[in-house]
């Protein structure tokens, strides 16, 4: 079974692709966990961030675009799709996964704007360049999804 549920907030606002049949929309999701580490005698609270590649097609696509912007807690579930594409510069094969949002709910609350937090509330660069672009959508299969147009 590929099933995920994810909460989060949303990095930036929805970056709107639109194909002949649908409309698609593309974010991340940040999800951030704190934990404790021991270094020496001392106890450090540290917290990490992972960046999760989110998609959403149709409707669900045109709601999000409308409704839900920068720093919005999100909360979907959906599937993990993966697929590849040949790097035109150095014609290497890249592989690329994201989640592809089948359900979300509007989650009240804005991230705080004030944490002191070390970590970056930025994706890294290198994650844009692994979405597939617009046209590399039109070619994805993507199985059993009623609104998926391919």
């Amino acid at each position: 079974m590929n099933q995920v549920t994810l909460c989060g907030y949303l990095t930036k606002d929805f970056e709107e692709i639109q194909t002949q049949n649908t409309t698609i929309a593309r974010n991340f999701l940040a999800i951030s966990e704190i934990y404790k580490s021991k270094e020496a005698n001392t106890t450090t609270t540290k917290e990490y961030t992972d960046f999760i590649p989110i998609v959403l097609f149709g409707k669900k696509a045109e709601i999000a675009l409308k409704y839900l912007s920068r720093g919005d807690k999100f909360l979907g579930t959906g599937k993990i799709k993966t697929s590849s594409y040949t790097d035109e510069s150095t014609g290497q094969t890249r592989y690329t996964w994201q989640v592809i949002i089948n359900q979300f709910e509007f989650v009240n609350g804005k991230k705080p704007q004030n944490e002191n937090h070390s970590q970056t509330k930025e994706p890294p660069k290198e994650l844009n360049k692994s979405l597939p672009k617009k046209d590399e959508f039109e070619t994805m299969d993507f199985e059993d999804d009623s609104e998926v147009p391919f």
